[in-house]
């Protein structure tokens, strides 16, 4: 679960180093206006730069997943 965040994440630095070509405050300015497309699905930043994007939840029992529910933090 974590590998495939790590991976969209790293993809999303690349997304904006290609678009502006650029480090620091250019590149982190390219990383927050991004809406990128991820293998986690989408999602943006808000004006305090945190994630805007639907997480999935897990219920364990003894161990085991009983259910996966999707949560829309922003709705």
């Amino acid at each position: 679960m974590f590998s495939v965040l790590a991976y969209d994440a790293a993809n999303l630095v690349l997304q904006a180093l290609e678009k502006s070509a650029k480090t620091g405050a250019i590149l982190q300015k390219a990383i927050t206006d991004s809406d990128f497309e991820g293998f986690t699905g989408s999602f943006t930043f808000d004006k305090t730069h945190s994630p805007k994007k639907s997480v999935l939840v897990f219920n364990l029992v003894d161990g085991v997943q009983t259910e996966a529910v999707s949560v829309d933090p922003n709705k």
